[in-house]
Parts: structure tokens; sequence; C-alpha cells
């Protein structure tokens, strides 16, 4: 029996899809990638969060630490940038027995709040 043109384009795609989605898989478990996606998603996250400030302050603070001294509140808005620094981490390389996300973790966030500062001056 014969084959269509349209049976081979179709067959030749799936195959195609299917090489694609395999070397994604691959990509997706080397180390440089995961490292990669993490500092991507860090600098989306770290954007997110100078929306949210003004003039130094987080706009969100709970009225019982909006009272506090700035010293304490940058320890509020550290506590927040590591929690969500680590969220995006843990979305993308999960939790890994050699420390790697601990590690891009602490790196991410206190670079975040190396940003977060610089920002806090400028405005």
């Amino acid at each position: 029996m014969k084959k269509t043109t349209t049976e081979m384009r179709k067959r030749t795609e799936a195959n195609a899809r299917r090489r694609v989605a395999e070397s994604w898989a691959r990509t997706g478990k080397c180390m440089s990638y995961k490292r990669a996606a993490v500092r991507e998603t860090y600098r989306h996250t770290t954007d997110d969060m100078k929306d949210e400030l003004f003039d130094g302050f987080l706009i969100s603070l709970s009225p019982r630490n909006s009272h506090k001294g700035i010293g304490a509140q940058m320890r509020v808005l550290r506590r927040i940038a590591e929690k969500r620094q680590a969220q995006a981490a843990y979305k993308y390389i999960g939790r890994s027995d050699d420390l790697l996300t601990e590690r891009i973790t602490s790196a991410c966030g206190k670079n975040c709040m190396r940003e977060l500062r610089r920002y806090q001056r400028c405005v």
C-alpha cells in the first residue's frame, strides 16, 4: 500500500517534535541550564519586587511591621526576597541532594537585596 504525502509529512513532523522534546529533556537535566533558568527567574522576581517598592519601603508591609525602624523593615524585606527567590529556584530545579538549590538561592537572594538597595537609593 502506498503512503500519501500527507501521511509522510505528518510522520516527519511527529519525528521532529519527538527529537526536539528529547533534546529539551537532555538540556533540562544539565547544570548550566538549571543555573541559567534560576538566574533568569531571579531577575524577574527582583523586577517584580522593585515594582512593589516605594521610597525604599514595601507598600504591602503589614501595619505591625510598618512602624518599626528601617533596619527591622530591611530584615523583613530580606526575608521576603529570600523566600521568593527560594520558591522560584525550587520551581525550576526542585530539591537536590547536592545543595545546589540552596547555594543558588543564597547567591540570588544576596544579589536581589543588592539590587533593591541600589534601587532604593535611586528613587
